[in-house]
């Protein structure tokens, strides 16, 4: 089974995960995710790169535009995961490899979660 990695941590604007500001989202995600693959939640990057480190892990979501730099840091380390960041500001030119999608195209976002099994290592 696919299994995919959620990262909380990170802010942008005046949002936190710190404050428990991405959590609803966390859950959103997480349950789609589950529909199809086995979804893990972590709070932290560090908590993020040591299940990465143990392997087995397919595809890391994380739920902000702050964690970019991060998400490129995977990618670079680990270019068979598929990296997903979730902003409402898309304006990247160059991603690394990354896959950013908007958080307000609600299609482009459900249709990245149901397919978590089917793109791995793209």
């Amino acid at each position: 089974m696919t299994k995919v990695l959620i990262v909380k941590e990170g802010e942008w604007g005046l949002l936190s995960s710190e404050r428990g500001d991405y959590d609803a989202w966390a859950g959103l995600v997480q349950r789609k995710v589950s529909e199809s693959a086995e979804a893990v939640t972590v709070n932290s990057f560090d908590d993020a790169q040591t299940l990465i480190g143990w392997g087995g892990i397919d595809k890391v979501i994380f739920l902000t535009r702050g964690m970019i730099d991060k998400a490129r840091q995977v990618k670079q380390a680990y270019p068979d995961i598929r990296v997903v960041v979730f902003t409402g500001l898309y304006n990247w030119e160059e991603t690394s490899g990354v896959v950013v999608i908007d958080k307000m195209e609600t299609e482009a976002v459900m249709t990245e979660l149901s397919s978590v099994g089917s793109q791995v290592g793209q």
